[in-house]
Protein backbone atom coordinates (compact mmCIF):
# COMPACT_ATOMS: atom_id res chain seq x y z
CA UNK A 1 0.00 0.00 0.00
CA UNK A 2 2.87 2.37 0.79
CA UNK A 3 4.55 1.74 -2.57
CA UNK A 4 1.38 2.76 -4.38
CA UNK A 5 1.20 5.99 -2.39
CA UNK A 6 4.83 6.86 -3.18
CA UNK A 7 4.23 6.51 -6.89
CA UNK A 8 1.40 9.06 -6.71
CA UNK A 9 3.62 11.85 -5.29
CA UNK A 10 6.33 13.32 -7.52
CA UNK A 11 9.62 14.80 -6.38
CA UNK A 12 10.33 15.70 -2.79
CA UNK A 13 6.99 14.55 -1.45
CA UNK A 14 8.09 10.96 -2.07
CA UNK A 15 11.05 11.51 0.22
CA UNK A 16 8.89 13.02 2.96
CA UNK A 17 6.44 10.12 2.75
CA UNK A 18 9.26 7.60 2.87
CA UNK A 19 10.77 9.30 5.92
CA UNK A 20 7.41 9.48 7.64
CA UNK A 21 6.79 5.79 6.91
CA UNK A 22 10.15 4.90 8.43
CA UNK A 23 9.64 7.10 11.48
CA UNK A 24 6.03 6.02 12.04
CA UNK A 25 4.60 9.56 11.72
CA UNK A 26 1.60 9.92 9.43
CA UNK A 27 2.04 12.47 6.65
CA UNK A 28 -0.03 15.65 6.51
CA UNK A 29 -3.15 15.42 4.44
CA UNK A 30 -3.68 17.77 1.54
CA UNK A 31 -6.00 20.65 2.27
CA UNK A 32 -9.22 21.07 0.37
CA UNK A 33 -9.51 23.76 -2.28
CA UNK A 34 -11.69 25.90 0.01
CA UNK A 35 -9.05 25.74 2.74
CA UNK A 36 -6.32 26.64 0.25
CA UNK A 37 -8.35 29.62 -1.01
CA UNK A 38 -8.87 30.87 2.56
CA UNK A 39 -5.16 30.52 3.30
CA UNK A 40 -4.30 32.28 0.04
CA UNK A 41 -6.69 35.17 0.84
CA UNK A 42 -5.20 35.47 4.34
CA UNK A 43 -1.68 35.59 2.89
CA UNK A 44 -2.72 38.28 0.42
CA UNK A 45 -4.40 40.34 3.15
CA UNK A 46 -1.34 40.04 5.39
CA UNK A 47 1.00 41.08 2.59
CA UNK A 48 -1.22 44.08 1.74
CA UNK A 49 -1.17 45.14 5.39
CA UNK A 50 2.60 44.82 5.59
CA UNK A 51 2.99 46.96 2.45
CA UNK A 52 0.69 49.60 3.96
CA UNK A 53 2.71 49.59 7.19
CA UNK A 54 5.95 49.94 5.24
CA UNK A 55 4.54 52.87 3.25
CA UNK A 56 3.49 54.61 6.46
CA UNK A 57 6.94 54.19 8.00
CA UNK A 58 8.63 55.40 4.82
CA UNK A 59 6.37 58.46 4.66
CA UNK A 60 7.07 59.26 8.31
CA UNK A 61 10.84 58.77 8.04
CA UNK A 62 12.94 61.90 7.71
CA UNK A 63 15.36 62.11 4.79
CA UNK A 64 19.04 61.79 5.66
CA UNK A 65 21.13 64.85 6.38
CA UNK A 66 23.15 64.40 3.18
CA UNK A 67 19.97 64.60 1.10
CA UNK A 68 18.84 67.78 2.89
CA UNK A 69 22.26 69.38 2.43
CA UNK A 70 22.27 68.46 -1.24
CA UNK A 71 18.88 70.13 -1.70
CA UNK A 72 20.06 73.29 0.05
CA UNK A 73 23.49 73.39 -1.60
CA UNK A 74 24.03 71.74 -4.99
CA UNK A 75 27.81 71.97 -4.54
CA UNK A 76 27.78 70.15 -1.19
CA UNK A 77 31.10 68.43 -0.41
CA UNK A 78 30.12 66.65 2.80
CA UNK A 79 31.95 68.76 5.39
CA UNK A 80 29.22 71.00 6.80
CA UNK A 81 25.57 71.99 6.34
CA UNK A 82 26.53 75.65 5.90
CA UNK A 83 27.55 76.21 2.22
CA UNK A 84 30.29 78.74 3.06
CA UNK A 85 31.87 76.55 5.76
CA UNK A 86 31.50 73.48 3.52
CA UNK A 87 33.41 75.16 0.68
CA UNK A 88 36.10 76.51 3.05
CA UNK A 89 36.64 73.10 4.67
CA UNK A 90 36.82 71.39 1.26
CA UNK A 91 39.48 73.85 0.09
CA UNK A 92 41.52 73.42 3.28
CA UNK A 93 41.40 69.64 3.05
CA UNK A 94 42.54 69.66 -0.56
CA UNK A 95 45.23 72.27 0.11
CA UNK A 96 46.65 70.36 3.06
CA UNK A 97 46.10 66.94 1.57
CA UNK A 98 47.52 67.54 -1.88
CA UNK A 99 49.60 70.73 -2.02
CA UNK A 100 51.33 70.37 1.31
CA UNK A 101 51.97 66.67 0.86
CA UNK A 102 53.60 67.29 -2.53
CA UNK A 103 55.80 70.09 -1.18
CA UNK A 104 56.75 68.41 2.09
CA UNK A 105 57.16 65.05 0.37
CA UNK A 106 59.56 66.55 -2.16
CA UNK A 107 61.59 68.26 0.57
CA UNK A 108 61.71 65.03 2.56
CA UNK A 109 62.93 63.03 -0.44
CA UNK A 110 65.54 65.66 -1.29
CA UNK A 111 67.09 65.61 2.19
CA UNK A 112 67.17 61.83 2.60
CA UNK A 113 70.67 60.56 3.36
CA UNK A 114 72.78 59.18 0.50
CA UNK A 115 72.70 55.48 1.39
CA UNK A 116 74.06 54.41 -1.98
CA UNK A 117 77.19 56.61 -1.54
CA UNK A 118 76.71 57.93 -5.08
CA UNK A 119 77.40 61.56 -4.25
CA UNK A 120 80.48 60.69 -2.18
CA UNK A 121 81.82 58.43 -4.95
CA UNK A 122 81.47 61.19 -7.54
CA UNK A 123 83.21 63.76 -5.30
CA UNK A 124 86.04 61.31 -4.56
CA UNK A 125 86.50 60.55 -8.25
CA UNK A 126 86.70 64.27 -9.07
CA UNK A 127 89.33 64.75 -6.33
CA UNK A 128 91.42 61.87 -7.67
CA UNK A 129 91.26 63.26 -11.22
CA UNK A 130 92.36 66.71 -10.02
CA UNK A 131 95.23 65.15 -8.03
CA UNK A 132 96.45 63.08 -11.01
CA UNK A 133 96.26 66.08 -13.36
CA UNK A 134 98.29 68.16 -10.89
CA UNK A 135 100.96 65.43 -10.63
CA UNK A 136 100.99 64.85 -14.39
CA UNK A 137 100.02 61.18 -14.12
CA UNK A 138 97.79 59.31 -16.52
CA UNK A 139 94.15 59.75 -15.60
CA UNK A 140 93.40 56.07 -16.13
CA UNK A 141 96.10 53.50 -15.36
CA UNK A 142 96.10 50.08 -17.05
CA UNK A 143 96.82 48.52 -13.64
CA UNK A 144 93.93 48.90 -11.28
CA UNK A 145 96.19 48.07 -8.32
CA UNK A 146 99.88 48.90 -7.94
CA UNK A 147 101.65 45.67 -9.05
CA UNK A 148 104.52 46.26 -6.58
CA UNK A 149 102.11 46.07 -3.64
CA UNK A 150 100.36 42.87 -4.72
CA UNK A 151 101.33 39.68 -2.91
CA UNK A 152 101.26 36.81 -5.40
CA UNK A 153 101.54 33.08 -4.63
CA UNK A 154 104.91 31.45 -5.52
CA UNK A 155 105.20 29.98 -9.00
CA UNK A 156 105.80 26.21 -8.87
CA UNK A 157 106.93 24.47 -12.02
Amino acid sequence: ARGGQLAMYPGTQCVSLLLSALSGVTPRRHKSSAQRQRIHKNDINESIESVRRRKETVQRAEPPLSYICLLQNADWHGFSTDPHVDKWNMRMVFFCGISMSLVLGSVFLHYLPDHGMRQWARREAERQLKRKEALGLALIDHNYYDPDKLVLPPQDD
